[in-house]
């Protein structure tokens, strides 16, 4: 007991604190509990990029399938490095939206920030580094046409990270809805797409389909002025709010 005290103080002194570390984890795992007892069995990463939020999530759900999708090539062969090994996961090289077709997609120098929507000047004034893009095809599925006969008892957690096309994702997997307990969606408050998704769209979409809004799961602030920019939003299913 005295070792480790006098290693703790020691690492304290050089401003590490075990403890602080523990209380993260353990807050972040209590954060996560209430989706681990919701009843999902596979989770939809759309917009995945690299893996950041699917590998996240995998600390929680180690045997829940994960399917992701993500257009970018670079972004996409990184995405299947990473999870090359986890036979419980399987990515899709589609953007995903309200039609199946072939459009412009505005690659950004900075891979989080490229979008089927163009950016607007308030993005790059917020994120320096985001001026650079570059347009190119993409295949675009609805979730709906990628997943028919989706069965009724295998519960979805629907994650939505796209740059303002949000809505139109939602709106191509109205059949899907029904089979999806929780709903993780990026919402703007800051027009930095032409045309992004509102919160007021996908809450009355989301309403329409018996979910409700549920608070945040991260939110972002301007580096310029500290307002509020964007959050990811939470909306669970009634039946499920109920439980």
């Amino acid at each position: 007991m005295e070792f480790k005290s006098l290693f703790q103080k020691l690492l304290r002194g050089i401003g590490i604190d075990i403890r602080l570390v523990s209380t993260i984890q353990k807050k972040e795992a209590l954060h996560h509990l209430w989706l681990q007892q919701s009843g999902i069995h596979c989770i939809f990463d759309v917009g995945a990029n690299q893996g950041q939020f699917a590998t996240q999530i995998r600390q929680y759900f180690p045997h829940t399938d994960i399917y992701s999708f993500e257009p970018i090539d670079t972004c996409f062969y990184s995405l299947q490095q990473r999870f090359q090994s986890d036979q419980h996961f399987k990515a899709f090289q589609y953007a995903v939206g309200d039609e199946n077709t072939e459009t412009t997609f505005h690659l950004n120098e900075s891979s989080p920030s490229s979008s089927l929507l163009k950016m607007q000047p308030a993005h790059y004034q917020n994120y320096p580094g985001t001026q650079k893009t570059v347009d190119q095809k993409v295949a675009v599925r609805t979730l709906d046409s990628l997943f028919p006969d989706w069965p009724a008892d295998k519960k979805i957690l629907l994650k939505i990270d796209v740059q303002g096309y949000e809505y139109q994702v939602l709106k191509g997997a109205a059949q899907l809805l029904q089979q999806v307990e929780v709903i993780l969606a990026e919402v703007m408050f800051e027009e930095l797409y032409e045309s992004q998704s509102t919160f007021d769209q996908l809450n009355d979409l989301l309403r329409e389909h018996g979910f409700r809004y549920h608070g945040q799961y991260d939110q972002q602030f301007s580096p310029i002025n500290g307002k509020p920019i964007f959050a990811d939003l939470i909306f669970v299913r009634k039946s499920t709010d109920r439980r």
